[in-house]
């Protein structure tokens, strides 16, 4: 297995400092597989947070999904601000909480 799947296996298990590594990782791979990690196990680091609002400006699609619209999904879930916002996929990730 190669480094980068080994890093992803590790945020999907959980691994605190693994996810947050990724976030700040310059492979838009590694980066969205934080975001999606990060939410589903509802880390609130302040550098894992930090890594998701600068996410929100990325231009990546990966897979049919905006990084930036997953940014902004998973800040809604892990701080007080609510998303008010009319993206279908921001919406869809909200209501779905993030069971993709």
């Amino acid at each position: 297995m190669n480094k980068m799947q080994t890093l992803i296996d590790k945020m999907y298990d959980g691994d605190t400092e693994a996810i947050v590594s990724g976030i700040s990782s310059k492979n838009d791979y590694i980066l969205i597989n934080s975001v999606l990690a990060g939410t589903k196990y509802g880390i609130k680091d302040k550098r894992f947070i930090d890594g998701v609002l600068k996410a929100q400006n990325s231009k990546s699609v990966l897979l049919g999904f905006s990084l930036a619209s997953i940014a902004i999904a998973s800040e809604h879930f892990l701080t007080n601000k609510r998303y008010m916002g009319d993206d279908t996929t921001v919406k869809a990730l909200i209501e779905s909480k993030f069971n993709i």
